[in-house]
C-alpha cells in the first residue's frame, strides 16, 4: 500500500465488518465469495465444491395468519441449508426469533416429492459480539441431544454461536492464530492496522479486506455512519 493511499484511507470512518451493512454487503457479494466459502468451510468443517447459492432472506409465509421472518442471510450449497445471523447484543428475544428461523428452515428442508432418505442438514451459525455461554471460547456448537450421555439424536438440525468479541482486549500473534481465528478476527476487527495484519499473506482475506475499503472509501457509505 502506497504512503498517499494509507494516509486517505487512515482518514476516513472505519466500517466494521460486523455491522449490519458491512455484514450482509460482502458476505451476499460475488467479491465476498471466497470469504464467505472460507468460513463456512472451517466453522463447519465442511468441503464445498459446489457453487454457494444466495437465496432470498425473506421467509415465506405457509398461511394467512403466519409472522413475517427475514433472516439477515440465507444460503444453499451442497446439501445444506445455512442461515447466517449477526447479533449485537443478546436478548431473549432475539434468542427466540433465531430459534424460530432454524426451526422453519428445518421444518421446509424436504420438497415434494423427496425421499427422507437424503440427509439434509440445516445449519444458523450466529455472529455474537458477546460471548453467548461466557466461557470464553471461540466456537460453540449445539445439537439436539441426550442430557444423561450427550448422545446426539438429531445431525439435521445444527446451531453455532461464533464469539466474534474473542480477541477483545486480548494479545496476540497474528502468526500464531489458525485460518478461522484470523477469519472471526477480521470479521471483529475496529480499525484498518487490525484487518491489515490479520489478513496478511492469505489471498482470500487480503482480496476481502481490499473490498472492504473500497465500500469504506465511497461517500455514501461514510454518510451511513
Amino acid at each position: 500500500m502506497n504512503e498517499i493511499y494509507e494516509e486517505k484511507i487512515n482518514d476516513l470512518k472505519f466500517i466494521n465488518f460486523s455491522t449490519d451493512f458491512m455484514f450482509k454487503t460482502i458476505l451476499t457479494s460475488r467479491r465476498g465469495r471466497k470469504f464467505l466459502k472460507a468460513l463456512l468451510e472451517n466453522i463447519l468443517h465442511i468441503k464445498i465444491d459446489s457453487e454457494i447459492i444466495i437465496k432470498n432472506n425473506e421467509l415465506n409465509k405457509r398461511f394467512k395468519n403466519e409472522k413475517s421472518k427475514r433472516t439477515d442471510i440465507l444460503v444453499e450449497v451442497n446439501n445444506y441449508s445455512i442461515n447466517l445471523e449477526m447479533n449485537s447484543e443478546y436478548s431473549h428475544q432475539l434468542a427466540n426469533k433465531n430459534g424460530t428461523y432454524l426451526s422453519y428452515l428445518h421444518s421446509i428442508r424436504y420438497k415434494p416429492g423427496e425421499s427422507y432418505q437424503n440427509d439434509k442438514i440445516v445449519f444458523q451459525i450466529n455472529f455474537d459480539l458477546y460471548d453467548y455461554f461466557n466461557k470464553n471460547q471461540l466456537v460453540y456448537e449445539c445439537k439436539l441431544m441426550d442430557t444423561s450421555y450427550y448422545l446426539v439424536e438429531d445431525i439435521s438440525y445444527v446451531k453455532y454461536h461464533i464469539n466474534v468479541a474473542y480477541f477483545k482486549d486480548k494479545s496476540y500473534n497474528v502468526s500464531e492464530l489458525n485460518k478461522l481465528e484470523r477469519l472471526v478476527g477480521i470479521i471483529g476487527s475496529s480499525s484498518f492496522k487490525e484487518i491489515d495484519e490479520l489478513s496478511l499473506g492469505d489471498r482470500v482475506m487480503e482480496e476481502t479486506v481490499s473490498f472492504m475499503k473500497g465500500i469504506t472509501s465511497e461517500e455514501w457509505a461514510q454518510g451511513i455512519y
